[in-house]
């Protein structure tokens, strides 16, 4: 059944791609005058090429499909527009099998993909004295097809005609959801798209108005209620919306701009009150270092009281503390893996991340479209990404200023938390490492792979962060009084190797746990 689903999907792919279909064919006329019936009449300027109208050379129905072919009058230009209908899998099935086609397509002629995300791809090529475009868009019942062909060297800007395209596929799928809260939630991103358009256009009123549509389906777009906040004259929605995202978000950037629109101001790790001499007694200090969103700690702090009834307090260092450049590069082990695999290269001592990026291009070079595409996508995100740093030498430096503060009390323990992503040995990240220096022991936790926009997950979620933090401070914590780990996986002191460990754990401690840790009150 799966194997006849997909000779299916296949075969529409390649009915498309070759032109056949159904017969009732139209008369040639004016596109005006034979337009797509599939779509909405806002669409009829992206039927005009150089201000002239093209004439519908053909248009054929069968099954599912429908298909219109035009050209302009001196057979320059061709135009194939088609519309899949489908459900939501199904269409899902389809966009998937195209991108695979056009990728078997394109790359014996040079073509490259432009852009593929979860609902479009655009691909190129060339083929003997024409150059072509193909455009796909998932709707939320159809899969578009527009498809567009010149000669070669014409001069015509393709990039604005298919950011023309993608606005008005959007503002399709906007009108298209709207009487669904569930399927104006799954299309929020390309909704805010179109309210975005809207906005920059100066056409506000509209703007606002798809805003506040998306925002009772998509709470957690948090970027939509930044703009409706900094769009709209409503102060008090400007401010209900800043306050949730001030509230809720992880990402600096967008709390700094909430903060701004709330006229709030970010103290920082300078207003926190400085590290003392000599504390004693069961506690845990947290020691936020650079880069880090001080307003996590507290929260992080309450659920660890919850969970182990140990007293936390925030402090700051009086020596200055900075990471230096990244020990490795962002996407480090992936990158070599992959040249290794198709160089054989061993030995990387020394590389650069231009060096990094220079073999990646050599060993993919003659790798398919589609390979290439994500390659590049990755390069072309690579610089505003932040590497990596061997946690060990940051440990042994945080051990020695402690040392100048700390008693004889092993009972306090000390957890520097930071933003940056650490790692030890040859393990792709760690979530924490602890570090005894000369009898000392402290640990340093990093909430960079617990956060949304490094797990790739839909929205971000404070609370979750926090929560996620809380747990993996217990074993950062513990570790100093020498509790064993114990062997029940919902303990938040038991190993973690990921996030998925990480969400398993619940909030309380298993018995052995708390009777161990009883012992030092």
């Amino acid at each position: 059944m799966r194997r006849q689903r997909r000779t299916a999907i296949v075969l529409l792919l390649l009915a498309i791609a070759a032109g056949t279909g159904g017969a009732q064919a139209q008369p040639a006329g004016p596109a005006g005058e034979s337009f797509p019936s599939f779509l909405p009449a806002y669409f009829r300027p992206a039927l005009e090429i150089d201000g002239k109208t093209l004439m519908l050379s053909d248009h054929a129905e069968k099954d599912k499909v429908s298909r219109y072919v035009y050209t302009s009058d001196d057979q320059v230009v061709g135009l194939t527009i088609e519309s899949v209908q489908c459900d939501g899998p199904g269409c899902a099935a389809v966009y998937d099998q195209g991108i695979r086609f056009f990728n078997a397509r394109i790359t014996p002629n040079g073509g490259a993909f432009k852009l593929i995300t979860r609902t479009e791809f655009r691909a190129d090529w060339q083929t003997g004295l024409e150059e072509a475009s193909a455009f796909v868009f998932q709707l939320p019942k159809s899969l578009l097809f527009w498809t567009y062909s010149t000669r070669l060297h014409r001069q015509f800007d393709l990039d604005g005609y298919f950011r023309n395209l993608q606005e008005l596929v959007n503002r399709e799928r906007y009108e298209a959801t709207r009487s669904d809260n569930v399927e104006m939630g799954r299309w929020g991103p390309q909704i805010h798209e179109y309210a975005h358009l809207l906005l920059v256009q100066g056409r506000q009123s509209d703007g606002l108005a798809v805003l506040r549509n998306l925002l009772a389906t998509s709470p957690f777009d948090y970027e939509a209620h930044l703009e409706l906040a900094e769009s709209t004259p409503d102060s008090a929605a400007a401010r209900n919306s800043a306050t949730i995202v001030y509230a809720n978000a992880e990402s600096p950037e967008l709390i700094a701009r909430a903060a701004r629109v709330l006229n709030r101001s970010e103290p920082g790790i300078a207003a926190l009150p400085l590290l003392e001499h000599g504390e004693r007694g069961l506690q845990l200090i947290l020691i936020p270092l650079e880069p880090c969103d001080t307003r996590l700690l507290p929260e992080a702090a309450t659920i660890y009281e919850q969970i182990t009834g140990v007293s936390v307090k925030v402090r700051r260092l009086a020596e200055p503390w900075l990471f230096g450049p990244p020990d490795r590069v962002y996407g480090q082990k992936w990158l070599q893996q992959t040249i290794i695999q198709n160089a054989g290269v061993t030995n990387f001592a020394g590389w650069t991340a231009s060096r990094y990026r220079d073999e990646l291009l050599k060993v993919t070079a003659t790798k398919d479209a589609l390979s290439k595409y994500w390659v590049n996508d990755f390069l072309a995100k690579m610089p505003g990404r932040p590497g990596q740093y061997r946690v060990d030498p940051y440990l042994a430096r945080l051990s020695e200023l402690l040392d100048r503060y700390r008693s004889d009390d092993v009972r306090t323990m000390y957890v520097g938390v930071t933003e940056a992503n650490i790692f030890s040995g040859e393990n792709n990240f760690i979530f924490s490492g602890f570090g005894p220096q000369g009898g000392r022991a402290a640990s340093i936790l990093s909430y960079s792979m617990m956060m949304a926009k490094t797990l790739g997950e839909p929205y971000e979620s404070r609370k979750r962060l926090a929560e996620r933090m809380a747990k993996e401070l217990v074993p950062a914590s513990l570790k100093a009084l020498g509790i064993p780990r114990p062997s029940d996986p919902t303990d938040p002191y038991s190993y973690s190797d990921g996030v998925e460990r990480l969400t398993q754990k619940t909030l309380t401690l298993s018995p052995p746990t708390k009777a161990a840790l009883d012992k030092f009150r």
